[in-house]
């Protein structure tokens, strides 16, 4: 096993040791071939130069000295211009540029100058010298055309030299005549079609075709020294090639000379350029965020659709302007030009994220919220910015009131939270006034319930053999049940008419009133009973319009206000006055009574106030009537006010308007004035309760005893006083 491995070692020797023997034959041959062709040159007839992209000569022939006289020693390091006549100089240089910049070999006739200042045309074959596919230098074959004979030997010399030089050339070459056949082609183009194509038509080899490209240039007059570009896809299986066509002269005829280059790679990278590019596009106009170039002057040079739309401009529009004089605030637009320019000085540190309003083509403004990049070139110099920006009006907007509803709430939360302290202590004082009121209530029907218990006891009891006889007694007994039978109907009135206001079922019926006649009406009801207490109504009257209002509220209304002043006052008078004030009529009633100490006057119109007064159990009532009082006037549009003074007396002043206008009050009842009267009365009944319905049968069985005209005995004289006793509420 150890012999056979060491065979196959000496094996593999012997091959490597072939190999190498192989590969230094193949470098002699070259090296052979190269120095004939150096020999070629340096004996050729034709002038053979080669120099560099400054014009100065690096290689200088033997064909060269013949031709122009100088000797290679007097020409090598000099520049090529030395022979060249003045006014062909400008093209010499650009034909030197051309060669540089890739432009393949051309033919060209230049006039120069020889030795002994004489003229000669020549005709010079300009070709790049390459070195690892780089061109380094150029050569040029020179042929004197002064003399028109030229030997075959020469002609022949010169295609050879002429083959030399385009084998030298990697593209591949061909020669094609005015018939499109091909008449001569270099290796590389054999390397390229993988076959010989002399004798053959172009268009055959090119594209498998009959007849001549739509693109040759044989189908439009074709000058010598013209040139042409174009690409050439799918000649050569899948490749791509640069065609450069040139027009020469090739054995006396026109012909075109034919350079292929090989851009298969450059088109593959190109196309995957444009392709990535269009991929680049399409998101950068898809973004859902503005993109925004500057460069280093503040000038716009990209702008993504988005960018477009949120500045409300186009593309055309939007590039080139200045960023800072176009789309942001004057009062801001120094300060942050100033931190622009800085940062393209390196003078500033890049804020990466910040928000700054700006100003739309439109002159609207918005808010932006910016992430910015810098942009460098590839010394790492900086050439400007880059920023990618969020419309954050909308969303700042949407903040801004949602922090101003949490102010707001927490503001409504502190508040309330007050108003449930408040109303907790309210409760409590509630709780207070319920006791009371309850210990009143109780009081109050229970007095005037135990008087009229007593006197039917007595009537029951007594046996009035003689009605007459004991007519005293009688009429005794039968007033004080009268008497508390109304102050129990006065209560439960006052109980209803609440309880109907609050909950809804309550109407009224306005008409034209006459407002002073309805006062008049009441104060002569209400008589007798200052009468009784020995005090005396005064009026003072002025002339009055009529009125639009609720004529039984009103009446209720006066009950209320003089009944109570009758019943405060112990001594002295009740004055009533009247008057227009405007659109409103205005009734005063003023008394000399106990008066209203200051600390109770802003609660007097609360309901069952008077049960937390001190002298409540003394007069007889529940606190009702000023509560029903003023909310009778707020829903009629009026108004109620008090002046008082302790000790000394009240003030009561009401305002009613001429023209009644619905009050919010009454609107908010879901109330109609129209046609109310004829549904109270058609469905009256149908809306009272057990106990409303008994105060109406109780009504009407008084309403008919005051028909029968019952008659009272005034107390404190003998004169009796024959009167028509009306019942009211007070």
């Amino acid at each position: 096993m150890k012999s056979k491995n060491n065979m196959e070692k000496v094996e593999n020797l012997l091959k490597c040791n072939d190999k190498l023997i192989e590969i230094n034959d193949l470098f002699k041959k070259n090296k052979e071939k190269l120095n004939y062709y150096k020999k070629v040159v340096k004996d050729s007839n034709d002038a053979i130069v080669i120099q560099n992209f400054n014009g100065i000569v690096k290689s200088w022939n033997k064909g060269a000295e013949r031709i122009y006289g100088f000797k290679a020693q007097e020409m090598i390091g000099k520049n090529i211009l030395k022979i060249i006549d003045k006014k062909h100089r400008k093209s010499a240089l650009k034909n030197i540029q051309d060669i540089k910049s890739g432009k393949p070999t051309f033919r060209v006739s230049q006039i120069r100058r020889t030795k002994d200042k004489k003229e000669v045309s020549v005709w010079i074959i300009y070709s790049p010298i390459y070195e690892d596919e780089e061109i380094i230098e150029i050569g040029t074959t020179e042929q004197d055309v002064t003399k028109n004979l030229k030997s075959i030997v020469d002609l022949r010399k010169s295609e050879y030299i002429l083959k030399v030089v385009t084998e030298a050339i990697p593209e591949g070459m061909n020669i094609v005549d005015e018939k499109c056949n091909i008449l001569w082609m270099n290796d590389n183009f054999l390397k390229i079609y993988g076959k010989s194509a002399i004798g053959k038509k172009c268009y055959e080899v090119y594209k498998s075709y009959r007849k001549q490209c739509k693109w040759c240039p044989w189908k439009k007059s074709f000058k010598v020294g013209k040139i042409k570009s174009l690409i050439v896809e799918r000649f050569s299986g899948d490749k791509v090639f640069e065609l450069e066509q040139i027009g020469i002269m090739f054995k006396g005829k026109k012909a075109i000379l034919e350079i292929f280059r090989d851009i298969t790679e450059k088109e593959k990278m190109k196309k995957k350029i444009i392709e990535e590019k269009d991929l680049a596009q399409r998101f950068f106009h898809l973004a859902g965020t503005v993109i925004l170039g500057l460069d280093i002057n503040g000038r716009i040079n990209l702008i993504n659709k988005k960018g477009e739309e949120v500045l409300e401009a186009n593309e055309k529009e939007i590039l080139g302007k200045n960023w800072f004089n176009n789309f942001i605030k004057e009062g801001q637009r120094e300060e942050i030009r100033g931190v622009f320019n800085k940062l393209m000085k390196r003078e500033n540190s890049l804020v990466v994220d910040y928000e700054n309003p700006i100003i739309t083509a439109k002159n609207k403004e918005k808010l932006i919220l910016w992430h910015n990049t810098l942009l460098k070139d590839y010394n790492g110099k900086i050439i400007g910015i880059l920023s990618s920006g969020e419309d954050v009006t909308k969303k700042r907007k949407i903040e801004m009131e949602l922090k101003k509803s949490k102010e707001e709430l927490e503001k409504k939360v502190v508040e309330r939270t007050a108003d449930l302290q408040k109303a907790y202590e309210d409760l409590k004082e509630l709780e207070v006034v319920k006791s009371d009121f309850l210990n009143m209530i109780s009081h109050e029907l229970k007095t005037p319930l135990t008087a009229m218990s007593a006197h039917l006891e007595i009537l029951r009891d007594k046996s009035f053999v003689d009605i007459n006889k004991d007519k005293a007694l009688y009429n005794l007994s039968l007033e004080a049940i009268k008497r508390n039978n109304d102050q129990l109907k006065i209560l439960i009135g006052n109980l209803l008419e609440i309880s109907r206001i609050q909950s809804g079922k309550f109407f009224l019926n306005i008409s034209k009133v006459d407002a002073v006649e309805v006062v008049s009406g009441v104060i002569e009801n209400l008589d007798i009973l200052a009468k009784l207490k020995g005090i005396k109504i005064v009026k003072d009257f002025r002339k009055l319009p009529m009125i639009n209002t609720d004529k039984e509220r009103l009446v209720e209304i006066f009950n209320n206000l003089i009944g109570n002043a009758i019943k405060f006052t112990e001594n002295g008078h009740v004055k009533v006055k009247c008057q227009r004030e405007g659109e409103f009529v205005v009734f005063e009633i003023i008394d000399t009574g106990i008066g209203i100490k200051e600390e109770h006057l802003s609660h007097l119109f609360e309901k069952f106030y008077q049960a937390g007064m001190g002298y409540s159990r003394k007069h007889e009532g529940v606190g009702l009537g000023l509560s029903i009082t003023k909310q009778l006037l707020d829903l009629q549009g009026g108004m109620i006010s008090v002046k008082s003074v302790y000790g000394k007396g009240s003030n009561f002043t009401i305002k009613i308007p001429i023209r009644y206008k619905k009050s919010k009050e009454y609107i908010a009842l879901g109330k109609k004035e129209d046609g109310v009267k004829k549904f109270v009365e058609k469905k009256e009944n149908e809306h009272l309760n057990p106990l409303e319905k008994e105060d109406m049968a109780i009504k009407n069985l008084f309403d008919n005893i005051n028909e029968k005209n019952v008659f009272k005995k005034l107390k404190g004289g003998a004169k009796n006083v024959k009167k028509k006793y009306t019942l009211h509420r007070g």
